[in-house]
């Protein structure tokens, strides 16, 4: 495959994630991948500054408070788009939203404060394809204040708000779909310590100046991926009680990035991908049983050793690829590899510790690693590849061993 049409693969690909995470996301981010066959009810934003139903109330300027002050209640979204005369929005008495909280596109409102506002999209309507708690191009937001907000039946999604530097949710228990932030001033992220699970995903896009992201510390569980894609200043995400993410985990264009710190962390439901981070190992992952599909760490350029303890199955293929540093694989009580493994030009690459692996279910493959013994790779190769017929423990495809150290440095 040409290096362009891998490109062109992993971006599709990628994109593909991205909106697998946020369902709906193609109406608040502008995402073309998620306007065709994965996002089928994808809206533009300005789409969602008209009411969808009777219940819905939209604020576009001062005249529309006067009917909303006293509410406690509404029957439908809220929606604040587009004013261009009001700075300061509080609604002191607001305590429930059956359905979403919409604030976009707004030029000049500054600050937006719902202090006893605690549960969002109980009953949705299904004439909008959003549903939750969506903030995003308010080109003068600096403070939204949510500090009761306790339930989101839906997505938190905050984009593209240039001059709101922090967010937090620190009521927030119950969150029903995703938890997003996209092109946000952040410097660091904290603020959600009571929330203990997100029923979607979790993921963190082109935020430019965000370094660290903490303030998770009972969040145990998320559903469906984990997504840090090009977030250039960022050196460390903390998830001290995690233990199940139900997809993907998914670290990319993060070239400061060392240190993903669960050390709770049990299984992976789908894929383990790192790739261009600053990580030195991965031994803040001591608890790692199980990867549902693929593990790929390629172009770490730090990465010095790969220590997972605890690590009992890669269901599909796992892949080292061109990591400069990487002296060590250790993964002692590793036994199945379901599809490929793949140890190709890490040229550090010296130590192999995989002393209970019984099967790779298809390739073997052990190329240009310049500092790893030939011997190292074939004893690799007869540990599995055993001669008895009935023994369901083998390789399941073929073997290449090439361009490893010569095998006159064996003893």
């Amino acid at each position: 495959m040409k290096n362009t049409d891998l490109l062109s693969t992993r971006q599709h690909q990628h994109a593909r994630w991205f909106c697998a995470i946020f369902f709906g996301l193609g109406l608040a981010t502008g995402v073309t991948a998620c306007s065709s066959e994965d996002d089928s009810s994808a809206v533009p934003v300005a789409s969602l500054c008209t009411a969808a139903s009777d219940t819905d109330v939209v604020i576009k300027g001062l005249e529309d408070l006067s009917t909303i002050n006293t509410k406690t209640s509404i029957s439908g979204d809220l929606i604040v788009c587009g004013t261009g005369d009001i700075e300061s929005l509080e609604l002191s008495n607001l305590e429930r939203l059956t359905g979403n909280l919409i604030i976009v596109e707004n030029t000049v409102l500054k600050t937006i404060a719902l202090p006893a506002l605690v549960s969002i999209g109980e009953n949705p309507s299904t004439a909008r394809a959003w549903w939750g708690l969506l903030i995003q191009d308010n080109a003068a937001l600096e403070t939204v204040t949510l500090p009761a907000l306790r339930r989101v039946v839906g997505h938190v999604y905050v984009a593209k708000d240039a001059m709101l530097t922090e967010f937090d949710l620190p009521q927030l228990t119950e969150l029903v779909g995703s938890l997003s932030f996209v092109e946000m001033p952040f410097t660091t992220l904290q603020g959600f310590n009571r929330l203990e699970a997100v029923g979607s995903g979790l993921a963190f896009s082109d935020n430019a100046t965000l370094t660290s992201v903490g303030g998770f510390a009972l969040l145990s569980a998320i559903s469906n991926d984990l997504y840090l894609e090009n977030n250039v200043e960022l050196l460390d995400l903390s998830l001290p009680a995690l233990q199940a993410i139900g997809r993907r985990v998914y670290v990319g264009t993060c070239p400061k990035f060392s240190t993903l710190d669960a050390p709770e962390l049990l299984t992976v439901g789908s894929d383990l991908i790192l790739d261009g981070t600053a990580l030195v190992n991965l031994d803040t992952l001591p608890k790692l049983t199980v990867i549902g599909s693929d593990l790929t760490l390629s172009a770490n350029t730090t990465l010095a050793q790969l220590l997972l303890p605890s690590l009992m199955v890669v269901a599909n293929s796992l892949t080292l690829d061109t990591n400069a540093a990487i002296t060590t694989l250790s993964a002692t009580a590793l036994q199945r590899v379901g599809s490929d493994l793949v140890l190709n030009k890490n040229n550090t690459l010296a130590t192999l510790e995989l002393p209970a692996l019984l099967l790779v279910g298809g390739d073997l493959k052990v190329t240009s690693n310049s500092s790893l013994p030939t011997c190292t790779a074939t004893a690799l190769r007869d540990q599995v590849n055993t001669t008895d017929e009935a023994d369901p423990y083998a390789i399941g495809g073929s073997v290449t061993i090439a361009g490893n150290l010569d095998p006159s440095s064996c003893q």
